[in-house]
């Protein structure tokens, strides 16, 4: 495999990560899923794999920081810079805050699968806004993959969206079953048999408002992650990716912290199942391997085979991965 500089890159070591990434991206909207039916609001199941995403950047700034005055130099330059923290406040709620809210509330009501389609879409929108805001003019040999992976992407998202929102809207086995129930009733020298109709289970069907809502959600997270990469390509601010991991997340949690204090007064923390196993895995999930694991592993693919064509080749791995 060869980077647009025409640099041989370790073939096994970019397999790897692409095949790591894809899983990734490919089990995240299973877990969210997951995550939201223990945790119930977007808002909170945010919060809570905030402060392990932080940890983990912290941790990784200081020990980049640590190993040369050169690191250690250019991290306190990053700080010091108003521009960094700017920046971070834009990309913290478009590359985490508000897609991650879009993206949670729609698997309340939307199949992973679906959700898995368009988390994977992104590198394809993504290349596809570059060319149209021209961020990269440069011509490569990777565009007949760009094009295959286009194909693939439009396929792949009309088919499963139709097919999901079929699914759902003709799904009968949520309506509300009823029983008749007979009681006899004396009324002095007279029985009487009553007859009463009590409902088994209640209706537990999607309204039409909540489909349409959700996969505007959907959608609205998939160009906002979008939106995000691009902008973050543009080489405006001398940051490093660790700084700006950091700081992208603590300003994400300090906008969710504050959806969260508007609406806390209007939600029931009761139905909340703090003790759920697949909750607490589906926030180590988020804290560790989406937010952490991830951005590492694309600044190693961005570094050594560039920025256009892996996103090519991402989009082929994570449809790959959901088939």
């Amino acid at each position: 495999m060869e980077s647009e500089s025409g640099r041989k890159i370790p073939a096994t070591q970019t397999l790897c990560c692409f095949l790591s990434l894809a899983l990734i991206r490919g089990s995240f909207s299973v877990l969210i899923h997951y995550g939201i039916s223990s945790y119930k609001t977007p808002g909170l199941l945010f919060l809570l794999r905030t402060p392990g995403t932080v940890i983990l950047f912290l941790i990784s700034v200081l020990f980049l920081a640590s190993k040369d005055e050169e690191n250690k130099l250019e991290i306190l330059n990053n700080f010091k810079s108003s521009r960094s923290y700017k920046r971070a406040a834009l990309l913290g709620f478009l590359q985490l805050c508000g897609p991650y809210m879009l993206f949670m509330y729609a698997m309340k009501y939307l199949s992973p699968t679906l959700g898995a389609v368009f988390m994977c879409a992104t590198p394809w929108l993504t290349a596809l806004l570059q060319q149209v805001v021209a961020v990269t003019a440069q011509r490569t040999g990777a565009n007949d993959w760009n094009a295959i992976g286009s194909i693939i992407g439009v396929i792949g998202m009309v088919a499963v969206s139709v097919a999901n929102i079929c699914l759902v809207t003709m799904d009968i086995s949520c309506q509300a079953t009823y029983k008749n129930v007979s009681r006899n009733i004396s009324n002095g020298s007279q029985n009487y048999i009553l007859l009463e109709k009590v409902q088994l289970h209640p209706d537990t069907c999607l309204t039409s408002l909540e489909i349409t809502t959700a996969f505007l959600a959907l959608c609205g997270a998939t160009c906002l992650w979008s939106i995000s990469a691009v902008f973050s390509r543009l080489k405006r601010v001398s940051l490093h990716y660790l700084v700006g991991g950091l700081l992208n997340n603590v300003f994400g949690g300090l906008y969710a912290g504050i959806l969260w204090l508007i609406v806390e007064q209007h939600i029931n923390t009761s139905k909340v199942v703090w003790n759920s196993f697949s909750g607490s895995v589906s926030v180590v999930f988020l804290s560790l391997a989406s937010s952490w694991a991830a951005s590492l592993i694309l600044y190693y693919l961005y570094r050594k085979i560039g920025n256009a064509v892996s996103c090519n080749y991402i989009c082929l791995f994570c449809y790959t991965c959901i088939v």
